[in-house]
């Protein structure tokens, strides 16, 4: 396990989704949601944590409003040589094996994590770590990813294939029930995303790293699958797209 110690630097990242205000803001109420039932000093832990920004706000939301000592740690596999503020802990882990005690912590947050599993079982492994690490009576509060139809996630497979980029992403009953079947208790938080994540060819491209050419294979692929149950993904010209769908979840032991 390898933790740094910052020294308050502002972290920045080139993917705006992990800067999302609208995210952040809708993950920060979900919290809120649960911050009278937490104890004075309260364990945190950030998996996907990107730059933290997400964890940074939770932090100053526990702090300022409900005057808790927060002990807060973030997984770091997006960002290197990291800086954070004073006493913030920033660890690479592997999210099926995480480096921590059983029942060490009062929040888990994680952010877009449990799909790039391969399988159900792999992802599963995940949540059960999760629960593992979580005290009793504590909170795991996660964004998921879903989309409209069975069909959807096919072609979204498919897409993410032609660039060996897994992401296994799933409507919204296989969300809830794969949740369910590690957590006794799941709820869905009264504060949503109002916006779904909208991503386009350009996007795609900067994101993966993949060549025009390839970005010209996903259109004809999506040319050719696409059918009224795939509304949510888009093609135009030679241009490509689609909005997914998240939701906060709010689960418990």
């Amino acid at each position: 396990m390898m933790i740094n110690k910052g020294e308050g630097k502002k972290l920045t990242s080139s993917y705006s989704w992990f800067e999302d205000l609208d995210v952040i803001k809708n993950f920060v109420l979900a919290v809120d949601e649960v911050a009278d039932k937490l104890p004075n000093e309260v364990n945190v832990l950030g998996i996907g944590s990107g730059v933290g920004n997400l964890e940074y706000s939770i932090k100053k939301l526990l702090e300022d409003k409900y005057d808790k000592k927060v002990n807060l740690t973030i997984s770091d596999r997006i960002i290197k040589d990291t800086k954070t503020q004073d006493g913030v802990s920033v660890v690479e882990m592997d999210n099926k094996s995480m480096p921590f005690y059983d029942k060490e912590f009062d929040i888990v947050v994680a952010r877009s994590v449990t799909h790039y599993e391969k399988e159900d079982e792999e992802e599963l492994k995940v949540l059960d770590e999760i629960k593992r690490v979580l005290k009793l009576n504590s909170f795991f509060i996660t964004e998921a990813p879903y989309l409209s139809s069975k069909t959807e996630v096919d072609l979204m497979y498919k897409i993410h294939s032609l660039v060996s980029k897994f992401m296994k992403l799933k409507d919204y009953d296989e969300l809830l029930n794969i949740h369910k079947k590690v957590f006794s208790k799941v709820s869905i938080s009264e504060n949503q995303p109002t916006k779904p994540l909208s991503i386009e060819r350009k996007d795609f491209i900067k994101r993966y790293d993949i060549s025009n050419e390839l970005a010209d294979e996903i259109v004809e692929l999506i040319k050719i699958s696409k059918n009224e149950e795939t509304s949510g993904i888009w093609v135009e010209q030679d241009n490509f797209g689609w909005s997914v769908n998240y939701a906060i979840l709010i689960c418990g032991n």
